[in-house]
């Protein structure tokens, strides 16, 4: 099972989401600045599957979304956000200081978490869901549906 989060570079999005303002595909519309990427690797399987091509909006995923971090010009990871965290406009400068802020993110497959230093990334941008051959986008669940209840929750290894 590979459950690495790499992701290929960005793709242009199929015809039927080329449009100057908004997308309209079905009854739903999408921003101007939404773009594609397809996903390599199987860690939010049954989600997100590995070659699936995803819609990304360039904006502030909440709690309970995926989102793909990015670092520079290259994707490091599309991850459910899963913990508490600030909205911070990115890149952040963060001043010398003993606090590191970070993103408690998660996978599904296997169910896991991670921190994501705050301070490395240059964008944090919103999965919309995931685009079908025939140009339909299938939304995502929220990160409720497969979070860990148990006692010790989201901050066990």
């Amino acid at each position: 099972m590979n459950t690495s989060p790499k992701i290929s570079a960005p793709n242009t999005l199929p015809s039927a989401l080329k449009k100057p303002d908004t997308v309209p595909i079905g009854t739903q519309y999408y921003c101007s600045g939404a773009y594609s990427l397809r996903v390599t690797g199987d860690c939010l399987s049954s989600e997100i599957r590995d070659g699936e091509l995803i819609l990304v909006y360039p904006e502030l995923p909440e709690w309970g979304e995926v989102g793909v971090f990015w670092k520079n010009d290259q994707p490091l990871g599309v991850k459910y956000i899963s913990g508490n965290y600030l909205p911070v406009t990115l890149p952040i400068k963060i001043k010398e200081s003993s606090v590191l802020l970070s993103y408690q993110v998660a996978q599904i497959n296997p169910l896991k978490y991670y921190w994501v230093e705050v301070s490395i990334l240059t964008a944090l941008h919103r999965v919309v869901g995931v685009i079908e051959l025939n140009g339909s986008v299938r939304s995502i669940r929220p990160f409720t549906y497969y979070k860990d209840t148990s006692e010790d929750g989201p901050h066990s290894s």
